[in-house]
C-alpha cells in the first residue's frame, strides 16, 4: 500500500490516505444512490401500485395485477419475440464478425496497428451519428448499398421482412 509522504501538500494539510480515499469515494457512492439506486427502487415500488402520473390520486397497492395484465397482452409477446430475434441475430453476427476479425488480425501483417484500430472506431461513435450515417447508406435515392448490391429501389427500412436485418447489420457494424 502506498502511503503519503510527509513532504506532500496533502499531508501538510492534514489529509491522510483514508481521508483522501473518502473524499473520492463518498461523493461517487452518493451520486450512484441518488441517480441509480433510488429511482430503481421507486420504480420497482410503483410497479406494484396503480400509480398514474396523469392524475393526482394516491397510488394504491395492487400487487401483481400490473404484471398479469402486461403478460396477458398479445402485443407484448409479439414485441418480446421481435426483441429476442433481434438479440439472436445481432449477437450471432457480432460473434462471427468479431471472431473472424480477431483470427485475421492474429498474424503478422503490415500496418497491423492501424488495421487493429479501425474496427474500434465505430464503437467510439455516437449512436445518433451511426444511425444517420446508415440511414444515408440505406437511402432509396442515393444510398450506396442498393447500388453496390444491384437491388434498384429496395427500401431496407420499410420492408417488413428486412427491417430487422437492416438494423441488425448496423448493430453488428457498430
Amino acid at each position: 500500500m502506498i502511503r503519503l509522504g510527509s513532504d506532500t501538500r496533502a499531508a501538510a494539510r492534514g489529509l491522510s490516505d483514508i481521508s483522501i480515499r473518502n473524499l473520492i469515494i463518498i461523493p461517487t457512492i452518493t451520486f450512484l444512490i441518488v441517480f441509480n439506486v433510488f429511482p430503481m427502487l421507486y420504480s420497482l415500488f410503483t410497479a406494484f401500485t396503480d400509480y398514474r402520473a396523469s392524475t393526482s390520486a394516491p397510488a394504491n397497492w395492487i400487487g401483481l395485477d400490473n404484471f398479469r395484465e402486461l403478460l396477458g397482452d398479445l402485443n407484448i409477446w409479439r414485441n418480446f419475440t421481435i426483441t429476442a430475434k433481434s438479440v439472436v441475430i445481432s449477437v450471432t453476427g457480432q460473434v462471427i464478425v468479431g471472431f473472424g476479425l480477431s483470427m485475421l488480425l492474429n498474424r503478422p501483417i503490415p500496418l497491423k496497428g492501424l488495421i487493429t484500430t479501425l474496427p474500434l472506431l465505430p464503437m467510439m461513435m455516437s449512436p445518433a451519428v451511426v444511425g444517420l450515417f446508415w440511414k444515408l447508406l440505406y437511402d432509396l435515392s442515393f444510398g450506396i448499398i442498393n447500388y453496390l448490391l444491384g437491388l434498384g429501389e429496395f427500401e431496407w427500412l420499410a420492408d417488413l421482412h428486412m427491417e430487422l436485418y437492416a438494423v441488425a447489420i448496423v448493430d453488428i457494424w457498430m
